[in-house]
C-alpha cells in the first residue's frame, strides 16, 4: 500500500474523502481504478477502510455506475 493512499488499512481517516474535505478529482481518479482491484484478482478483503471508502464515493450524489 502506498502512504499517500487516500484511506490506509487501519480504517484511521479525518474526513470521508481521500484528500482534504471535499470529494476531488483524486477521489474520482482513485476510485476509476480501484472499484474494479477484484477483477484484476486483487482482493480488497483486507481492507475495510479501502471498502468503505469505495462506498462513501458511489453514494455521492450524481454517481453513475457503469456495468460491464
Amino acid at each position: 500500500m502506498i502512504e499517500s493512499s487516500p484511506v490506509d488499512r487501519s480504517g484511521k481517516r479525518d474526513t470521508d474523502c481521500g484528500i482534504g474535505e471535499r470529494y476531488s478529482i483524486a477521489d474520482i481518479t482513485l476510485y476509476a481504478y480501484t472499484h474494479v482491484a477484484p477483477e484484476g484478482g486483487f482482493d480488497l478483503e483486507g481492507y475495510p477502510a479501502i471498502r468503505g471508502w469505495l462506498d462513501r464515493v458511489a453514494a455521492q450524489p450524481g454517481h453513475i455506475a457503469i456495468d460491464a
